[in-house]
């Protein structure tokens, strides 16, 4: 894709107009028919991370999950590690980014709807300039929308761009307090388009990518946390210190067998009740339909 086919929106300020031809404040001189692209203090950049292929953290989208040609890629914004009080929010340094590349997908599907959903489908747009005019206070911490889907005329789902909220939750890495979209496109042409328009958009930003990598099914882990982990290690040898105490004053084998048989029980119990728990939480995290999905028309 050419710079004279692309679109260009100075979003830095939040502005909600999207058509306004201006230079972005200390962006780099613009050539003819192009906007100049921002250019972030070297203070504030965030890293940027590459990652190709499904990695089984996340579910594909409903709409999407049996096209057989379906690719992700997905482009992780990791915040430079410094107090955000002292700077723009994390997502500002990232905006103008994100919606030069939704320009550029509308310039690949001219013919589809684009439709942008807020969190949990409570808002939905049609174009980015609603979307900006109802981010537009000044004092509010913008944020991405949970999705932008392009949808041809026959109802089909081409590229279905999702953000994965891991700021301020830790998680494994690169994703680690990061603003992740991955975009899913439901052709191995379309996404290759949409990679190379990441990669540009990246270098006229001035955001360098840090790596690229290819991610599979159980490739990434979400770790149980340090302190949570240790914790556990240490109750449960307490514990087992206490039976071996108690086993060893037990006089008759059948009355160690029991003390050994509870600590068998209540362990057993401790991860029942863990796993259900965990099935629970992540029950109720499909269920709250972040993205929307359950809305679609």
């Amino acid at each position: 894709m050419t710079s004279d086919e692309r679109i260009n929106y100075p979003l830095s300020t939040m502005t909600p107009s999207l058509l306004a031809e201006q230079p972005i404040s200390g962006g780099a001189p613009a050539t003819a028919g192009e906007v100049a692209a921002p250019s972030p203090s070297a203070k504030w950049k965030p890293a940027i991370f590459l990652r190709r292929g499904c990695n089984g953290l996340n579910d594909p989208p409903k709409a999407m999950a049996a096209e057989p040609g379906l690719r992700r890629t997905a482009l992780v914004f990791s915040p430079p590690a410094i107090n955000v009080d002292e700077g723009p929010d994390d997502w500002e340094l990232c905006a103008d980014v994100y919606w030069r590349i939704v320009a550029d997908i509308g310039k690949l599907l001219p013919d589809a709807t684009l439709g942008i959903v807020a969190p949990f489908g409570t808002a939905r747009f049609s174009t980015p300039e609603e979307w900006l005019a109802a981010e537009a206070d000044p004092d509010d911490i913008h944020e991405p929308p949970a999705r932008c889907f392009w949808r041809d005329g026959g109802g089909r789902t081409r590229v279905d761009a999702r953000t994965e909220f891991w700021s301020n939750i830790g998680g494994p890495s690169p994703y680690s307090d990061s603003y992740t979209i991955s975009f899913y496109s439901d052709t191995p042409e379309l996404d290759a388009a949409v990679h190379d328009s990441i990669v540009e958009r990246c270098a006229e930003a001035g955001l360098q990518i840090v790596n690229e990598k290819s991610e599979t099914p159980g490739s990434v882990r979400i770790a149980v946390p340090s302190a949570e982990r240790w914790a556990r290690r240490i109750m449960w040898t307490l514990f087992a210190c206490l039976v071996v105490v108690e086993v060893v004053r037990m006089d008759t084998w059948p009355d160690r067998g029991a003390v050994v048989g509870i600590f068998l029980l209540v362990w057993a119990v401790f991860q029942l009740i863990e796993r259900i728990s965990r099935w629970r939480n992540e029950g109720r995290s499909r269920n709250k339909d972040f993205y929307g999905e359950n809305r679609d028309a």
